[in-house]
């Protein structure tokens, strides 16, 4: 929950791999918002939203590095 009355605009980056069956791992929250409860819910939907489907049988890599940006801003 975020208080009310905040303003401004916050952002939380997270990080992590797509691995090839589609699992995810080495996730970690890269930039804070300053806000406790969106850092906390940015990489909880990360872990919601797993596993992603798989990586193409052609992608030449291990896995797919991924930065989200989950943005709160009120004016």
């Amino acid at each position: 929950v975020v208080s009310p009355g905040l303003k401004g605009k916050h952002v939380a980056v997270v990080y992590f791999k797509i691995l090839r069956n589609g699992q995810i791992s080495s996730l970690e929250l890269k930039d804070k918002s300053g806000i406790r409860t969106l850092d906390l819910s940015s990489v909880r939907a990360v872990e919601n939203a797993a596993p992603f489907p798989p990586l193409p049988n052609d992608y030449p890599d291990r896995y797919l590095g991924v930065y989200f940006e989950f943005v709160w801003e009120k004016k």
